[in-house]
């Protein structure tokens, strides 16, 4: 978890220009002002504030533990806190059934000779026998596809005896240290 949070901090100083050390509190407020706004949710927003934390005790521990908590970061996070509330739950993503795998190809059967539409069925053929989340396949809204994060054509194998195809995704849910996984997408005698 907190190689996430730090990933996310590089990230954040890299888009607005700001130098990565010191992590100071005004970089830390300004983090989490940005996060509240993009959305996530008041845990990840606390969790990424600990990972700060932790990576400023890893660089130098003989340091006094860094305080971020300050009071105008209390009134913030609360702010954050009180907004998702407001604006109610997140919508949640219901699973992928059968049902919708068909109504998928459906509406994509309408232009079957479409590039497009034979990449999105790839793409939802993939995530669906994968068993994967979006994120782990798909490059989210609003991000620059990055080849260290998000699935390229150099994860892709395929491999001819018994025919099937494999490919490393990055990075999970369920992976806290990040080190990825190799998924097998075997091939079957029907069409689906």
């Amino acid at each position: 978890m907190y190689k996430a949070g730090w990933h996310r901090y590089l990230t954040f100083c890299q888009k607005f220009a700001l130098p990565c050390t010191p992590i100071t509190q005004e970089k830390a407020t300004l983090l989490a002002a940005f996060l509240g706004a993009e959305g996530l949710a008041f845990s990840t927003v606390d969790s990424y504030l600990a990972a700060l934390c932790h990576c400023q005790l890893m660089a130098n521990p003989s340091s006094l533990a860094p305080l971020f908590h300050t009071p105008f970061m209390k009134v913030l996070l609360r702010g954050i806190k009180r907004l998702q509330a407001e604006y109610g739950q997140r919508l949640t993503r219901l699973p992928i059934a059968v049902t919708v795998m068909h109504r998928i190809k459906t509406a994509l059967a309408r232009n079957p000779q479409s590039y497009h539409s034979v990449l999105v069925w790839a793409a939802c053929c993939t995530g669906f026998f994968g068993f994967l989340r979006c994120s782990e396949f798909l490059v989210p809204d609003g991000t620059k596809f990055d080849p260290s994060l998000h699935l390229s054509i150099a994860d892709l194998e395929f491999v001819r005896a018994p025919e099937q195809d494999t490919f490393h995704i990055k990075t999970c849910k369920m992976d806290q240290f990040r080190s990825g996984a190799t998924v097998a997408l075997g091939s079957t005698s029907s069409s689906y």
